[in-house]
């Protein structure tokens, strides 16, 4: 998995400082990685999936192809302050169950202010 998170990082053309700065993470961090010498967390898995449209099983497995077939939406085209990424890249390597939770917490929030 960590030769295929280099292979990935290099077809977008970023050293590991950028990618490591795209992802929340230091170069040297990137680096270790790459190496073997830190492994791959599913959440950061997830975090690539949802922010870089990457094929989780293909990093996983190396199976299919290196990036989702479906279409995804790219959060940097919506010009958000850096709280409002941070808050979107918290959730997107939460559990799912817990996901769950905070989108129900959210519809009864929204609920409660119409």
């Amino acid at each position: 998995m960590n030769e295929r998170l280099k292979e990935f990082r290099k077809t977008l053309g970023a050293s590991q400082a950028e990618f490591g700065n795209k992802i929340g993470l230091t170069a040297s961090a990137i680096s270790a990685i790459e190496k073997g010498k830190r492994g791959v967390t599913d959440q950061l898995i997830i975090l690539l999936s949802i922010k870089f449209n990457v094929s989780e099983d293909w990093l996983k497995y190396d199976e299919g192809t290196m990036f989702k077939d479906k279409e995804y939406i790219n959060i940097d085209q919506f010009g958000l302050n850096k709280d409002e990424r941070d808050i979107l890249t918290v959730f997107a390597t939460l559990l799912e169950e817990d996901r769950r939770t905070i989108i129900k917490l959210a519809e009864r929030f929204a609920s409660i202010r119409k």
